[in-house]
């Protein structure tokens, strides 16, 4: 997965977890990031959270990919 905007410490890609506020919505426009770790394992600020759904373009993908699973 590609590079997200900076965080205060290295995000753990694997553990992110989107959710949608309505997934019948094709534009997936109400997507977000819900819960995220660092790479040791601890859970993302809320501040690095906000940071990783500034990124829209990820948080889309991310919410494609769980429409597919």
């Amino acid at each position: 997965m590609r590079a997200v905007k900076q965080t205060s410490r290295p995000v753990d890609m694997a553990t992110l977890i989107v959710d949608c506020l309505d997934w019948s919505d094709k534009d997936l426009c109400n997507a977000y990031i819900e819960y995220a770790e660092y790479m040791d394992g601890t859970e993302v600020s809320e501040e690095d959270l906000e940071t990783l759904n500034d990124d829209r373009d990820l948080v889309f993908k991310l919410a494609e990919e769980s429409l597919q699973r």
